[in-house]
């Protein structure tokens, strides 16, 4: 008899939590679809939600922000993919609300940014007009706030390697904007070394090398970061290849040039 009503409650709840996992997505489905969202990206949020419990009101809060984002030109789907993540490693959902939230603000202020900047970056990154360019800029403008380096400081050093003599491609500078916040170094000097990466003609296969590189060059030199990094700056504006500058760094082989004016040793001038 006990284990006729054990089976009973265990039916009970399990009739509970399909019934609760399949009526939200119906609703949503057609406004996902229409943000430009996968519908069935909201349907195993929700599915993975039911299972753990979350409070519906805030799972439908979570979705509505993330396709109200969307409809702006963000990637609001970059909310939901949070979400899963957090819920996969069982983050309990108001902390998994708070980080969703704050990805929120950051999306919102590099939005904000391009806004205001695209009218005159347009020249030399026309792409910016065209929606997933943005996107991915907007993307990983709002990492780098993320990692704690400010939008404006990201802002200005995106408008500096616009001036590179190289004209590096909007992914070559995608790439660095990617790469400035795991620099071992201040956000200012480690947009210096990128520009001189970028003027020598480094592509984004290449740059995404240099975070790596710089330490490993620390641990050989055993000197700060910030030292090297002003040593790197100084031998590629010198005439070092980006594959040469690479191969140096990885090598603690960052001699300093010789002074201008001056020729190499054991070499006469003139």
């Amino acid at each position: 008899m006990r284990g006729r009503l054990l089976l009973t409650l265990w039916l009970f709840l399990g009739l509970g939590l399909s019934a609760r996992a399949q009526e939200g997505p119906e609703r949503w489905r057609e406004p996902a679809r229409a943000a430009g969202v996968d519908p069935a990206l909201v349907e195993i949020l929700w599915a993975r939600a039911a299972a753990q419990r979350w409070p519906t009101e805030e799972l439908e809060r979570l979705i509505q922000t993330s396709l109200s984002l969307e409809r702006e030109g963000m990637p609001g789907e970059l909310l939901l993919q949070k979400a899963l993540e957090g819920m996969a490693k069982q983050v309990p959902p108001e902390q998994v609300l708070r980080v969703t939230e704050q990805l929120a603000g950051t999306l919102r202020r590099a939005h904000e940014l391009l806004q205001e900047r695209v009218p005159r970056w347009r020249a030399r990154l026309p792409e910016l007009e065209e929606r997933p360019v943005r996107r991915a800029f907007i993307a990983e403008l709002a990492s780098g706030q993320a990692q704690g380096v400010p939008v404006e400081v990201l802002a200005r050093a995106l408008e500096g390697w616009m001036q590179a003599r190289s004209a590096p491609s909007w992914r070559d500078m995608l790439a660095a904007v990617r790469i400035l916040p795991e620099m071992p170094v201040p956000p200012e000097r480690s947009a210096e070394l990128i520009q001189a990466f970028l003027e020598a003609g480094g592509k984004g296969a290449e740059l995404n090398q240099i975070p790596a590189a710089l330490r490993m060059a620390q641990q050989q030199m055993r000197l700060p970061a910030e030292a090297i990094a002003r040593m790197a700056t100084q031998r590629i504006r010198g005439g070092l290849s980006p594959r040469e500058l690479l191969e140096h760094m990885r090598r603690g082989a960052l001699e300093r040039p010789p002074m201008q004016g001056m020729g190499r040793p054991g070499k006469p001038r003139g």
